[in-house]
């Protein structure tokens, strides 16, 4: 049904830059009113395609096989891209002068931008070794949103976010900087040409001041900025320009105060997840501990490592869990409360005891765990790591509120070895 959707997406941008194309050719005058419409509906069809194509395919999974990297696809796409142009211009001159030719040429041109844009925001070409796919089973694969159970359109809204939020960011600066020019540095240029007997004509401000005015003779430009008082004192222009950083501060802080501030205490620290997220690196002492009991087990083993710390007086938790490809595994916990004697179970996993719990983690995305980071200090904070057969992939839960899947996975793991406190 997703890949329907998708193609219907294409076909429907297809259409619409069809009919802008053949319309364009002619006087605007006799455009129909539609066709503006039609290129409109076109081109934000064609990128929310594009944006569809990235969530389908997702990133790749930790211990994938790059073949050819994002930056290297783009630069690719831009080299076929202009091979395709320079080729139908020489070679088929005659063919895109008519409508028809040319309309293939716009929807080549359009596929390969889009292959190339979804290629490197989703990591490029990549491959699953075929190990790591028979030994996790099919819950290894790329990162995916959908497979988190997150619709699209909520997906695109988070994508959405940063450049929005940056648009916003800029918008008061720029209006205070806008504001300045009409209100004050407009009216001094238009001064100082009544001054001098002229007409003021206009102002441009930028890497240079023009104060452009009109005279008898042609047009004269003064290209030294005045004062508040018409003068050319140093001191005084420092002092405005003293004056215009404090309102530019306060122009960029004041989105800082209602937008970013609240986004930071809704997301964390680290932001929000976007659609292409890459797992922590597996560099930590979890994700260690998970490669080497990897290594010395049997091909297929899943090795599930999670250490928990309970704050702010609940103490450690550490818990390994294996599981054999042919059955069996074992389960270990040690758990060091806070000002309370240490605690350890250690337990052997029967063949069918181990086969459920396999199923079951496969069934909560093990192999596809995303960071759970919740704005708060105290909580639980865990860092859980597992590996079968060369791929490692980790993820952290920071807060431990209910509702999470980390939040559950850890609870799920626990629950399998309960530890009695000692009276």
């Amino acid at each position: 049904m997703r890949r329907a959707w998708a193609v219907v997406m294409a076909l429907g941008a297809c259409g619409c830059l069809a009919v802008f194309l053949r319309f364009q050719s002619g006087p605007w005058s006799a455009v129909p009113s539609f066709v503006p419409v039609a290129g409109v509906a076109g081109f934000l069809l064609y990128l929310l395609e594009i944006a569809y194509l990235i969530y389908l395919r997702g990133g790749p999974p930790p211990g994938a096989r790059t073949r050819i990297g994002p930056g290297l696809c783009w630069g690719l796409t831009i080299v076929v891209v202009g091979a395709v142009g320079v080729i139908a211009g020489f070679a088929f001159n005659d063919a895109v002068r008519t409508y028809y030719g040319l309309l293939f040429l716009q929807t080549v041109t359009m596929a390969l931008i889009a292959a190339g844009m979804v290629l490197s925001m989703t990591g490029g070409l990549w491959s699953v070794p075929s190990e790591m796919r028979a030994g996790a089973g099919p819950a290894v694969g790329r990162r995916r949103a959908q497979d988190d159970g997150e619709p699209f359109w909520r997906w695109i809204v988070r994508g959405a976010a940063f450049p929005v939020g940056a648009a916003l960011t800029a918008a008061p600066l720029m209006l205070t900087m806008r504001a300045l020019h009409e209100w004050v540095d407009g009216p001094r240029c238009r001064r100082l040409c009544e001054a001098s007997g002229y007409t003021f004509d206009q102002l441009f401000e930028g890497k240079r001041y023009a104060c452009m005015c009109m005279a008898p003779e042609g047009v004269r430009t003064f290209g030294s900025r005045p004062d508040f008082f018409g003068g050319h004192s140093w001191a005084l222009l420092l002092a405005e320009d003293a004056g215009r950083m404090v309102l530019y501060l306060i122009a960029f802080a004041i989105p800082l105060a209602f937008f970013w501030l609240p986004w930071a205490s809704r997301w964390g620290t680290s932001g929000p997840h976007f659609a292409i997220e890459k797992s922590p690196a597996p560099s930590d002492r979890v994700s260690a501990h998970a490669v080497e009991i990897m290594k010395r087990e049997p091909a297929g083993t899943w090795v599930l490592v999670a250490e928990a710390h309970y704050l702010p007086h609940g103490g450690t938790d550490w818990i390994v869990l294996t599981l054999s490809a042919g059955g069996g595994g074992f389960l270990e916990r040690r758990r060091a409360p806070e000002r309370r004697p240490p605690m350890q179970v250690a337990n052997s996993l029967s063949p069918e005891t181990a086969q459920s719990i396999r199923a079951e983690l496969a069934a909560r995305g093990v192999t596809r765990m995303r960071d759970q980071l919740d704005p708060v200090i105290d909580g639980t904070h865990a860092t859980f790591s597992f590996a079968v057969d060369g791929y490692v992939h980790s993820a952290e839960l920071h807060g431990g509120g209910r509702g999470g899947r980390l939040s559950e996975l850890l609870r799920f793991v626990a629950d399998l070895a309960p530890l009695h406190e000692r009276a």
